[in-house]
């Protein structure tokens, strides 16, 4: 958020200092749970691990799916711009899905918010507006990774001890598919203070959306998804963990929302504590924390040269956006 140079000074520096605090203290919090689990962990075993990770068959997976995630990625973001605001090709989401990588390396949400401005600068729509989209994919995110998880775990032995992220997952599913079922009912309260919540410009894309945009997503996020579980079924074995696919499919989903808690940049500290909780039966310790720290590096060393292939775009799309802002 920018800083109110209008405002007097001491209004100013407590601005100041908020807005330092935001940018420092996730970074902080990340450094505090890295801390925790290298005392956790042998520091010269997690290396040793990483030494001896097998990674042949890795390094290619993750292209794959790199390349994979990043198409579907913008098949989806295609479709739900043209369909609630402005015409938005494959081609243009691409080159903002690339560059907005960038931003997702210290927090996904941040890219999230790159492609809200992009929207908002030269298609002329409505920042608020232009959010309720990213909300409503992020609540269909939310509602697949929570019913896979749900799916999952109910499948599991009850001795491996997930019954709290089976009630956990319920509680999500049962949440989010009932805001995604609400706004667009035509039989919900016509209580004024509802009605004024549900048309505010915020709920937009949940309140026109119907249940084929719903599906769309859910089939496009849905192969994103399995993508990240089939990802793990192959890396996990190269650090000794052989982890059963049904686990996975309980467990992935919870750590892929752990990595979007705008905590911690990129999920540093949080997806590696999930990853040896909920692996410590199938390897060590230092193996699994090697492969956490693996896991984000991987995609960001991936990423990013993908997002510099479209940096020829940056100035197609500078353009744009000052033509759009000379037209109004």
């Amino acid at each position: 958020m920018p800083v109110d140079e209008t405002a007097p000074d001491g209004a100013r520096f407590r601005e100041q200092l908020l807005a330092g605090a935001r940018r420092v203290l996730p970074w902080a919090f990340a450094g505090v749970l890295v801390w925790i689990l290298l005392r956790q962990v042998s520091t010269r075993e997690t290396l040793a691990a990483l030494r001896g990770a097998q990674l042949g068959l890795l390094v290619p997976a993750a292209l794959a799916c790199v390349l994979i995630w990043f198409w579907l990625d913008a098949a989806v973001l295609s479709y739900l711009f043209t369909r609630f605001h402005a015409p938005f090709s494959l081609s243009e989401a691409c080159s903002i899905r690339a560059l907005t990588y960038l931003l997702a390396v210290v927090n996904w949400n941040l890219g999230s918010g790159g492609i809200v401005l992009h929207l908002s600068h030269v298609k002329d729509v409505p920042l608020a507006e232009a959010a309720s989209t990213m909300l409503f994919y992020n609540l269909i995110d939310g509602l697949i990774l929570s019913a896979v998880a749900l799916v999952g775990v109910s499948s599991m032995p009850g001795e491996l001890g997930l019954e709290n992220v089976r009630n956990g997952a319920l509680v999500l599913v049962a949440v989010l598919a009932g805001a995604l079922a609400f706004f667009p009912s035509p039989w919900k309260p016509s209580w004024g203070w509802m009605r004024r919540i549900t048309t505010l410009p915020i709920f937009r894309t949940h309140t026109e959306a119907r249940l084929r945009d719903a599906l769309v997503v859910v089939g496009y996020r849905s192969v994103y998804f399995a993508g990240f579980i089939a990802f793990f079924w192959v890396a996990l074995p190269a650090f000794g963990a052989h982890v059963p696919l049904a686990e996975l499919a309980a467990t992935v989903p919870v750590i892929l929302l752990m990595g979007t808690l705008p905590i911690t940049p990129a999920g540093l500290g949080t997806q590696q504590a999930a990853v040896v909780y909920f692996y410590r039966p199938y390897a060590s310790e230092a193996a699994l924390l090697a492969f956490g720290f693996v896991l984000p590096i991987v995609f960001v060393v991936m990423r990013v040269p993908l997002s510099l292939l479209y940096l020829r775009d940056l100035g197609r799309l500078r353009a744009s956006v000052s033509a759009a802002r000379e037209s109004r």
